[in-house]
């Protein structure tokens, strides 16, 4: 590991009544941390990744949180049933992308 470092990623006006979370490791056996609520604010997710060295060159993003293969990293906040909700009318995830370029100079 090269080192860790934090992110925050800022769920803008979610939908009223809909539980999100962030997903923590793989599935099946993934677990959702940070369930939150859409009520009329902005949701944040706060979290830390790993930097490691990719196998060959450059930097890739890890830990419990970074889903996909190298060169295709992303983060994945679970919406309605998948984030836990019971009943949800909704149910899906969000991918939010880690673009690798990005953390070359970190």
């Amino acid at each position: 590991m090269i080192k860790e470092i934090n992110l925050t990623i800022a769920l803008h006006d979610p939908v009223d009544g809909v539980v999100y979370a962030l997903q923590q490791g793989k599935a099946p056996g993934c677990k959702t941390v940070q369930a939150q609520t859409g009520k009329g604010k902005n949701l944040v997710f706060a979290f830390t990744i790993q930097l490691k060295q990719a196998k060959g060159k450059g930097i890739t993003p890890g830990g419990p949180f970074v889903q996909g293969p190298a060169g295709s990293r992303f983060v994945y906040i679970t919406i309605g049933s998948y984030g836990g909700q019971v009943g949800a009318q909704w149910s899906g995830r969000l991918k939010v992308p880690l673009p690798e370029a990005a953390f070359q100079k970190a």
